[in-house]
């Protein structure tokens, strides 16, 4: 017997555990439990996966998220949808296993901010030819609702 996971929308590793019923044509047992146990190695993991900036901090703010790869890898590009809002610095034409990118969030005074960063990197495994990998990482940030009647 097969069992397959799809593991397509995982962002990040993880441990499964559960069961499989099986159904067989024996009267005695027509039913049967299968214990499954999976370990899933994300060949790229980003922490954290998103930043929320806090309504009380004031100014621009710098966040900062690692990337980790399961192999030496290069980071192409990080984009937004949200320029100049939301924008990052990163090393590029760094080839390695963690990257580290700072993002700059711009105050949010008219609405509160609801950004995605699309992550680009190239992996280089061992075996086999280099291979793209594109992940998001949301950025959000709330405008500050204090208001300035009530400030002494």
């Amino acid at each position: 017997m097969e069992c397959c996971l799809d593991v397509s929308s995982f962002t990040q590793s993880r441990a499964f555990r559960g069961h499989v019923v099986v159904t067989t044509n024996s009267e005695m047992l027509p039913k049967c439990l299968v214990p499954v146990k999976a370990q899933y190695l994300s060949p790229v993991d980003i922490q954290p996966s998103s930043i929320i900036v806090s309504s009380d901090r004031t100014g621009d703010v710098e966040e900062e998220f690692r990337i980790f790869t399961s192999c030496p890898s290069r980071l192409v590009r990080v984009v937004t949808n949200s320029q100049p809002i939301v924008r990052s610095e990163f090393a590029k034409d760094r080839l390695s296993e963690t990257h580290s990118v700072k993002i700059f969030v711009a105050p949010s005074s008219e609405s509160d901010i609801d950004a995605t960063l699309l992550v680009e990197l190239s992996l280089f495994p061992d075996q086999g030819e280099s291979v793209t990998i594109k992940k998001n990482v949301s950025v959000y940030r709330f405008k500050n609702s204090l208001c300035k009647e009530n400030e002494p």
